[in-house]
């Protein structure tokens, strides 16, 4: 960004805005929800002193999606394609972003439709189902790569394939879409016959715009950022609108599901940016060297918190507050509310799942995505034994914080606790007997 030499309500106004094309190709009426995404960063680029540094517009008529000049958002069908993708071209004299490419794929709401059949027609012969993945879903979300810090493989830098990082990102979709829709049915808010709102499916687009952008401006992976809301505000609005669901986008969140029947504001994804998307966006883009050392020694603030792909995949990974598909300042306690969340909804399953000349095979499909979010949420517990807590505070830094501490006693046996009640117990996975 370069400024043109203006101000506009005490911002720098830039020569030229970063611009994001949506491609044609993408579907009309998603493409209100990838403009909310890529236009949630104004906010950002305002802490850094920037007016209306960044907006999507769509691609030019004349324009080929192919050319450099022109960072393109792009709507992927093909059969493998990754749910989300940013990519950028840097120049690595400067550090100067001179291409981008976002893909989103149409999986991505395959995985929302996986049992939504009268959305996107009946599934053809050969086209594999949430039961076929049923050994590795189960397994992946129990298994931790052998990789260290320092490896070359160790996590990916900024725009890195969503799929490549060793997250499983596609499956841990498919099964927070498929325990979205079952509990839509449990609660009887939907019938197996319609579809899923809209609304939702928006959110869910809106997230990966604005996780996707977020890799091309630069930002890697924060999978500590969850950890800084409170988990009573979880269930206001109100508050989330505010603060966020989260604090950075660029974390894989856990699905925000309400108690009961939801409100018709709830916020299922992260509606908008959290405080470490603030921090980090006027680090990398303040024009001024000594506002970014300023603004670098803030990162112990309240909000200003990070773990990337290293803290949480490695094989001596230990803080519990670096975790992907979770939520909360308190992830064991959202953990517990989770799982007994979902071993209800399997004792509701036939009746909720099951319709009129409909194969059984569909109660199948959505009782094994639930036994992956089941797998998935109890392995939250691990890291709390024997685990320690982790900052990258430097000395010196207002609220500054030692670089490692023990996780307290009582909440190691709160976490073995838990697991001999989900895992060890004979009760564990009471599924009813029919």
């Amino acid at each position: 960004l370069e400024p043109s030499g203006q101000l506009r309500d005490g911002l720098r106004v830039p020569k030229q805005p970063i611009v994001f094309y949506i491609d044609p190709s993408f579907p009309t009426e998603y493409r209100p929800f990838v403009q909310e995404g890529v236009e949630v960063w104004q906010r950002a680029f305002a802490a850094a002193g920037w007016y209306q540094a960044v907006r999507a517009e769509q691609l030019p008529k004349d324009a080929d999606v192919e050319d450099l000049r022109y960072p393109t958002i792009r709507w992927d069908t093909s059969h493998s394609a990754p749910l989300g993708r940013g990519q950028l071209v840097a120049d690595p004299r400067t550090g100067e972003i001179l291409g981008a490419s976002i893909i989103i794929s149409m999986h991505l709401l395959q995985h929302y439709r996986e049992e939504d059949l009268p959305y996107l027609g009946r599934r053809v012969a050969g086209e594999s189902t949430a039961a076929d993945f049923a050994e590795s879903m189960i397994s992946s979300a129990l298994r931790r790569p052998s990789r260290r810090p320092g490896d070359a493989a160790a996590g990916p830098g900024p725009g890195d394939d969503e799929e490549g990082d060793g997250s499983n990102f596609s499956l841990h979709m498919s099964a927070q879409n498929t325990l979205m829709r079952t509990s839509l049915l449990a609660g009887g808010m939907i019938l197996p016959s319609e579809k899923t709102p809209l609304r939702m499916l928006g959110q869910s687009i809106k997230f990966t715009a604005m996780h996707e952008v977020g890799h091309v401006l630069g930002l890697r992976h924060n999978f500590k950022s969850s950890s800084v809301t409170p988990l009573d505000k979880l269930a206001d609005p109100a508050w989330v609108r505010e603060h966020g669901l989260v604090g950075s986008v660029m974390d894989y969140p856990g699905l925000n599901l309400p108690r009961g029947p939801a409100p018709a504001d709830w916020y299922y994804y992260p509606p908008g940016l959290g405080p470490s998307d603030l921090i980090s966006i006027s680090y990398g883009y303040v024009p001024e060297d000594a506002k970014a050392r300023e603004i670098a020694r803030q990162a112990a603030k309240s909000g200003h918190v990070f773990g990337t792909d290293e803290d949480a995949r490695s094989s001596d990974a230990g803080d519990p507050m670096v975790q992907d598909w979770d939520l909360s300042s308190d992830p064991l306690l959202w953990a517990r509310d989770r799982v007994e969340l979902i071993q209800l909804l399997w004792q509701k399953l036939p009746e909720r799942v099951l319709f009129d000349n409909e194969p059984y095979g569909e109660l199948t499909d959505v009782l094994m995505g639930l036994v992956y979010q089941y797998a998935s949420t109890v392995d939250i517990a691990l890291r709390y034994v024997g685990g320690q807590f982790q900052t990258r505070d430097h000395v010196g830094d207002p609220d500054g914080r030692p670089p490692f501490s023990m996780v307290p006693k009582v909440r190691q046996q709160e976490a073995l606790d838990f697991l001999n009640s989900y895992v060890f117990s004979a009760t564990a996975l009471a599924f009813p007997a029919d």
